[in-house]
């Protein structure tokens, strides 16, 4: 049975490393890239949602929109990370996480959802200003994921599955040599997509 090269969850930027020089450089490029915004914070030790045992990741850093509305602290992180092939090269990748009062969230609106429901004390005020904290949110998102993008553009190969196989085995080609356009991941996109419909 098969196993994909490569697992991702929001973008799929990738290298064909063959040898730890030709990684450690492109991580540390890459590293040095996001390091040049003042909003980057360089760390290699932050805890990953998504990491698989199949496939070790580290982080690289993280990205933090951190603030109080009407009482309620809220905090947005954004972490790029890498990933290593299952028989192959790595791919760059990034995580978000929104965290609220009560819990982790990957969706504002589900955090705002529940700071109305158990006990933000200007329901009234949140109710009325939800739509411009969540486009303010959203916007901040989609510009976030378009640094880091367009950071990993630079140095790597962005690919998209072509074919995926009942066995596992996945096919890849580079992005440019399909039709598909896609900048800023999946992730950036749909909050893109969400901005604008506001």
């Amino acid at each position: 049975m098969g196993t994909s090269n490569f697992h991702n969850e929001n973008c799929l930027y990738t290298i064909d490393a063959e040898d730890e020089f030709e990684y450690g450089d492109t991580v540390s490029n890459i590293t040095s890239e996001l390091n040049r915004d003042d909003e980057f914070h360089g760390s290699d030790s932050i805890k990953l949602e998504s990491e698989l045992r199949s496939f070790p990741a580290r982080s690289i850093g993280s990205f933090d929109l951190d603030f109080e509305y009407l009482e309620q602290q809220i905090k947005v992180t954004i972490v790029p990370l890498v990933r290593s092939g299952y028989y192959s090269g790595a791919n760059f990748d990034y995580e978000m996480n929104i965290n609220c009062e009560y819990s982790d969230y990957d969706d504002i609106s589900d955090c705002i959802d529940d700071l109305l429901e158990y006990g933000c004390v200007h329901k009234g005020l949140l109710t009325a200003h939800r739509s411009s904290l969540e486009n303010h949110i959203n916007i901040w998102i989609a510009e976030t994921v378009k640094k880091i993008t367009d950071v990993y553009e630079m140095f790597t190969d962005q690919l998209v599955v072509t074919a995926h196989f009942s066995n596992g085995e996945t096919f890849y080609a580079k992005v440019e040599e399909t039709s598909v356009d896609s900048n800023v991941g999946a992730m950036g996109t749909a909050y893109a997509a969400k901005v604008e419909e506001d």
